[in-house]
């Protein structure tokens, strides 16, 4: 990743006689919660490329019923279906549950009931198909999540040899 300096920004525009590309870390820093939370966003999304999926451009807030709006971090079209999906990047770290417990409200909602998270490890993945089971508890949904450790270790899905290691569809407990 390359970030230029002010007195660099200026040498490239002298030299090429354009001006410079924003950097992506500096552009997504702006629309997530931290440094690494970004990192792991940008590295998501390197996989997801790998992987087929098409990253659409910046994200745009969708609004939801109740008047307020939902970002997902990342919106992608799936190779193998054609839909546009939204994808939750998560990281390890506590969190406050009711906060959560709305998170994973909004994004049923905005989603259509179709969940893709990207998380940073399996105990991540694991705590947050537990949120995302005790939030949507009683409704009709599907998830579909994955972690960054499992991926680089090569690890694929069972079902499907899919990067989605975790997939619930319906109401399968």
């Amino acid at each position: 990743m390359l970030h230029l300096t002010r007195d660099g920004q200026v040498a490239y525009e002298v030299l090429s006689g354009k001006i410079p590309n924003e950097n992506e870390f500096d552009s997504l820093i702006r629309h997530h919660s931290s440094p690494e939370h970004t990192i792991l966003n940008i590295q998501a999304g390197e996989i997801l490329v790998e992987e087929g999926y098409q990253i659409r451009g910046r994200v745009q807030s969708i609004n939801l019923s109740n008047g307020e709006t939902y970002i997902p971090d990342i919106v992608a079209v799936n190779p193998k279906t054609g839909e546009v999906i939204f994808i939750e990047v998560e990281r390890d770290v506590s969190k406050d549950q009711v906060s959560r417990k709305q998170k994973w409200m909004k994004f049923y909602e905005a989603s259509n009931g179709n969940l893709y998270v990207f998380c940073d490890n399996q105990n991540c993945q694991r705590a947050i198909q537990g949120e995302i089971n005790l939030a949507l508890n009683g409704l009709n949904y599907n998830s579909f999540l994955t972690n960054l450790h499992g991926l680089r270790n090569g690890k694929r899905a069972g079902k499907d040899g899919s990067i989605w290691f975790s997939q619930r569809r319906g109401n399968e407990k």
